[in-house]
């Protein structure tokens, strides 16, 4: 047996110990992978992945999937993810290791049973307070989603000049995307750009962060800050993780410096994570899952994504 990874070794390592011996996934492995090898992906999806199962699903290798962030249902069923029911809603692996609570899968999927946990995380609504001094405005990745641009674009100005209404001395703006980036500081350009939020120089407990879903907001409130979605991404999945902006409706500047508010508050955050040994006992006591293609595949083939994965075949660091 061999284990081989396909994607980013640091992502499989946050969930999965062990793993030691596994190798990357090169394009002479192909030909004589077998029904006893297992390959590790935290790809969403992939495209080499589901030409071994609809080529060769008889001797198809073992697939763990591992999440590379919160699954939820604005991002898996956008126009890109919408393959086959939408991400994750039929679980395109042997095992899906989740990186959220597992109840959260009892709404995203019709095969929960395949889904492992490597976070359980308790929430609760707490009375919060952040400072005036400085609130982010957070773009992730994609902030557009399927929404149209200009919508988008729209709201993130909204929240800054409502912010500014508050008083909120300092109103700042990282955005991995440059195009939304330019179109809010040429609409506003008192909003100073401060890059990536690990590059932030002021008290980010103190700082309020708010804007569309990305692994930011998360991690901010899984360290005991105040993060807020805009009220555009309110989805059934993201809503038990974190409070909407709608939250600072009524809300006067403070006296005191502070704001309080009633907000989702993370009270206990457990991460483990699986020995690849365990992993590998848990796939030889299952029978290979069916993993039914159809046409599917041949309607939905995104070339950039293909052309990424041929070249992590051909040694491109993930």
């Amino acid at each position: 047996m061999t284990v081989f990874s396909h994607g980013s070794q640091a992502l499989i390592e946050k969930c999965i110990t062990g793993t030691e011996g596994m190798q990357p996934l090169r394009l002479h492995h192909l030909p004589r992978l077998s029904r006893d090898d297992v390959i590790i992906s935290p790809r969403p999806w992939s495209h080499l992945l589901e030409s071994l199962v609809l080529f060769r699903n008889s001797s198809r290798p073992r697939i763990v999937q591992v999440a590379d962030g919160v699954v939820f249902p604005l991002n898996a069923n956008k126009a890109i993810n919408a393959r086959y029911g939408g991400l994750q809603k039929f679980i395109f692996s042997d095992c899906f290791i989740a990186r959220q609570n597992v109840a959260d899968f009892d709404f995203l999927s019709s095969e929960p049973r395949y889904v492992l946990s490597a976070t359980e995380i308790d929430i609760a609504v707490q009375r919060q307070s952040f400072s005036v001094d400085a609130a982010i405005l957070v773009a992730g990745n994609d902030p557009f989603f399927d929404f149209p641009k200009y919508e988008v674009v729209s709201d993130f100005i909204a929240a800054a000049e409502r912010l500014r209404g508050l008083g909120v001395k300092r109103v700042l703006l990282s955005s991995p995307n440059s195009q939304l980036e330019k179109q809010i500081r040429s609409a506003i350009p008192w909003v100073r750009s401060v890059g990536r939020i690990k590059d932030y120089s002021g008290d980010i407990g103190r700082t309020l962060l708010i804007g569309s879903p990305s692994t930011v907001l998360l991690e901010h409130q899984q360290r005991g800050g105040l993060s807020l979605l805009l009220v555009r991404y309110d989805d059934p999945v993201l809503r038990r993780y974190m409070s909407l902006d709608k939250l600072l409706n009524g809300l006067s500047p403070p006296m005191d410096g502070l704001f309080s508010v009633e907000a989702l508050t993370f009270t206990r955050t457990a991460s483990k994570q699986f020995e690849l040994k365990d992993i590998l006992s848990t796939l030889e006591r299952r029978s290979t899952k069916e993993l039914p293609l159809g046409g599917m595949f041949f309607k939905n083939v995104y070339l950039k994504q293909l052309l990424r994965e041929v070249q992590l075949l051909l040694g491109a660091k993930a």
